[in-house]
């Protein structure tokens, strides 16, 4: 893999990476203490869309990698294991940040519950459309 490659899939990793976890975090404990929030609304007001740009480039990088990859493989080349590592760490990476916000309010349901916001955090579900059980 080219050095410029692997350097910049790295970055976009770890950026996108740590907007998840920010993203997340906002989604579950933020919310389950304070009530419900406008999901990067402050990280987009404190640093603007530069946060927002790396899951784009990502999502660049993965494709590139898929081209790079399936062309090794159509010329019978081998692909080293650090290739297929940060291609699926990557593509883990979009795929958490693609998941709604409903998703963590099903898997962390009973935080939700036992939260002292757990009235506002209905209604705002009730808003929403979380109509499953």
């Amino acid at each position: 893999m080219p050095a410029y490659l692997f350097v910049s899939g790295l970055i976009l990793i770890l950026a996108s990476a740590a907007l998840a976890v920010r993203l997340i975090w906002e989604m579950t404990a933020l919310t389950w203490r304070e009530g419900p929030q406008m999901v990067g609304f402050a990280l987009s007001h404190l640093l603007g869309a530069l946060p927002f740009l790396a899951p784009a480039g990502l999502v660049c990088w993965l494709v590139a990698m898929f081209v790079v990859i399936l062309v090794r493989l159509l010329r019978r080349k081998p692909v080293i294991r650090t290739v297929w590592m940060m291609f699926a760490l990557g593509l883990v990476v979009v795929v958490v940040l693609a998941l709604p916000q409903g998703f963590w309010d099903r898997v962390f349901v009973d935080r939700l519950v036992n939260s002292p916001k757990a009235g506002e955090l209905l209604v705002t579900a009730a808003g929403e459309g979380e109509l499953a059980p």
